[in-house]
């Protein structure tokens, strides 16, 4: 009997917009997975690697993120992760950004990655895509589901 190998990373990341005026706008986008992010997850498989997957970036960059991702082209502010949890092969994670409080008002927020230092490049995963314009009082609540293989249960 042959066995398929299913295993697969893949991440969707939420993207909510809070707006001064109480309106919420939703956004999906799907992530990659970059060579960074891969080398992590063997090297966490074989020893402690030098920190964890803590922090999310967003940025303003339209470079197409690729498998030799390592950063962020524009990366405007980098915000440590307020929630992290783990359920079987799911990983959950979220993070807050505030138009002023993190200085991105009235920018186009085109991309976001998870990183595992408050600076330099140890990019996980990235997306792009127009995440959101935040006005003074908005604010932009990331969520990120990061599913690691199938599972049969």
């Amino acid at each position: 009997m042959k066995i398929k190998n299913n295993t697969i990373i893949s991440a969707n990341w939420t993207a909510k917009i809070f707006r001064v005026d109480g309106e919420v706008e939703e956004k999906v986008f799907h992530n990659l997975v970059v060579d960074s992010g891969m080398d992590f997850l063997a090297e966490y498989l074989s020893s402690t690697p030098g920190s964890a997957q803590n922090y999310i970036a967003v940025g303003t960059g339209s470079e197409v993120s690729s498998l030799g991702t390592i950063a962020l082209v524009g990366e405007s502010v980098r915000n440590a992760m307020a929630t992290q949890l783990s359920s079987k092969n799911v990983w959950i994670t979220t993070a807050t950004f505030a138009g002023n409080t993190d200085g991105i008002t009235s920018v186009a927020l085109t991309e976001a990655a998870v990183f595992n230092a408050s600076s330099g490049f140890n990019c996980f995963q990235r997306v792009n895509g127009v995440l959101a314009t935040l006005g003074a009082s908005d604010f932009l609540h990331l969520t990120i589901e990061t599913t690691i293989g199938s599972r049969s249960s």
